[in-house]
């Protein structure tokens, strides 16, 4: 049986607006190596909460090369 770690379309944050809301005015918490950005805002009746979730991970070296 295969397993669906997919949110449903309807609890996607798909709006360029809101994402960009999300960054300017939301508030995040960190816990290496997870960051969770969030915006509280209130519910409408019969809407679900909105996701927007996505990792990079990036490695930065200094120095000289080899």
């Amino acid at each position: 049986m295969k397993v669906n770690y997919t949110f449903p379309k309807k609890e996607r944050l798909t709006s360029k607006k809101l994402t960009e809301e999300l960054f300017k005015k939301g508030s995040s918490v960190y816990l290496y190596p997870f960051r969770l950005q969030f915006l509280q805002s209130p519910l409408q009746e019969r809407q679900a909460p909105q996701v927007l979730f996505f990792g990079i991970q990036t490695l930065l070296q200094t120095g000289s090369g080899p």
